[in-house]
């Protein structure tokens, strides 16, 4: 179990969230042991936005991280997975939080990429990103097929286009023509939806783990599931790589949309923390370790990482793009590398 740091971290705007997950009172401030030659004399992690999963379970690992080795370890805000694989692809950021769909666009240079970004590898998937959408009562919207005309919250950026465009042209939308997509902070695009200024929006579960800002809203509001055309579903789990159909859990749907049953939500592939090959074995080694061994005690900080801790296999989830050796080297040792 880690302790958390006692100086002040570099990391912007997200206590108030890590705060609002926390199970657990922090724990007292402990001395950090030497840093060994592999470690550098600083790390920049690449998050996401405020309000985000990704900005948050990375902001907790960052504490860890730098009261492990007694280094400056900087969260950074960012727009997601895609601006986060080009800062790491530049040098700027040394670990990155990113989606399984776009580091495979990515690592084969389909749009919005324009290069193979080969020099990518993955260390720790931590928990699939489940997809649905909502929307207030008075906007008449019940499924899909009714988004067109509609002011839709698709993401915190264009980069979100990634797997938002082929959900909802697998669904029969116009990505370009039939809505009128706005992109912005995960917890201000709830609000948008709540005071009417958005139709609907997306919400991406951490695994099982439901976003503040959408819990904070359903908490105040009644919310209207938008449902899926299972047709369209059955193409998209036929012909797309990574996308797939997973069912969110009654007692979700029942505290969210008072639904007494699970309803359907579209598997984006694993959230996760991911490199490139200027790292070095032993740093991604011991980076991997160091999130594994401290699983329940991350867990106690934001329920972020619950799945993982409760899905071992999901640690080393594959999908096309290479894990780096020292990653390999560790999950092999642990006996969870795949056979």
């Amino acid at each position: 179990m880690f302790r958390m740091p006692c100086r002040k971290v570099a990391i912007v705007a997200v206590a108030v969230l890590v705060l609002s997950l926390s199970v657990v009172a922090l724990p007292a401030c402990q001395a950090a042991p030497g840093k060994p030659a592999f470690v550098p004399d600083s790390l920049r992690i690449g998050t996401g936005s405020v309000g985000g999963a990704m900005n948050v379970w990375n902001s907790v690992l960052a504490k860890l991280i730098e009261q492990r080795w007694g280094i400056p370890v900087t969260a950074e805000i960012t727009a997601g997975s895609s601006e986060n694989i080009r800062l790491i692809d530049q040098g700027q950021i040394q670990l990155a939080g990113a989606s399984a769909i776009t580091l495979l666009n990515a690592w084969q240079g389909k749009p919005p990429f324009k290069k193979e970004y080969t020099n990518l590898r993955v260390l720790a998937p931590i928990y699939p990103a489940l997809n649905h959408f909502f929307t207030m009562p008075n906007t008449g919207i019940t499924s899909i097929q009714d988004f067109k005309g509609k002011r839709v919250g698709t993401g915190s950026s264009k980069f979100w286009d990634i797997w938002i465009k082929p959900i909802l042209t697998y669904q029969g939308l116009d990505y370009d023509k039939d809505i009128d997509r706005v992109y912005a902070g995960m917890s201000e695009m709830y609000t948008m939806v709540a005071d009417g200024r958005l139709d609907a929006a997306v919400h991406p579960l951490a695994g099982t783990v439901a976003l503040p800002g959408f819990l904070k809203i359903a908490a105040e509001h009644k919310l209207v599931y938008v449902t899926f055309d299972e047709a369209g579903l059955k193409r998209m789990e036929a012909e797309h790589p990574i996308l797939s159909k997973k069912m969110l859990s009654r007692e979700f749907a029942m505290q969210s949309f008072g639904l007494d049953k699970e309803v359907p939500a579209i598997d984006a592939g694993s959230i996760g923390l991911n490199t490139t090959t200027a790292m070095s074995d032993e740093l991604a080694y011991e980076v991997v370790k160091l999130l594994h061994e401290n699983l329940a005690a991350l867990n106690n900080e934001t329920k972020y990482f619950d799945y993982a801790l409760k899905h071992s296999e999901q640690l080393t989830a594959q999908f096309g793009v290479p894990y780096h050796p020292g990653a390999i080297k560790y999950w092999q040792e642990v006996g969870l590398w795949p056979k």
